[in-house]
């Protein structure tokens, strides 16, 4: 397995991991977003055409929230890594459900 960072003027860093015929693609500055995952040189995540630009580097063509958003989208797959908002603090308890 070979793990190492990509970064490309006006794009946001990629982490690539690659081992075995499979590559994944992080976006550490999205929250370890999932940009892609190739199975052998099969991307089966979509992409934008529009690429990976560093947030807040695009220009605004766009006239509705709805619009600007996908100006910004670059696909693959969104997770909130380790999670959203403030920082948590949980143990094995904290999950348990009560019956």
């Amino acid at each position: 397995m070979d793990i190492k960072i990509i970064t490309n003027p006006g794009q946001m860093e990629v982490l690539q991991v690659i081992g075995n015929g499979l590559l994944v693609e992080f976006l550490p500055e999205k929250g370890g977003d999932i940009y892609k995952i190739c199975i052998h040189d099969n991307n089966i995540l979509w992409e934008s055409p529009w690429g990976i630009a560093k947030l807040g580097h695009r220009v605004d063509y766009c006239h509705t929230s709805k619009e600007r958003w996908l100006q910004c989208y670059p696909g693959g797959w969104q997770i909130l890594f380790p999670n959203a908002g403030e920082r948590q603090l949980l143990s094995w308890r904290d999950a348990q459900f009560s019956w």
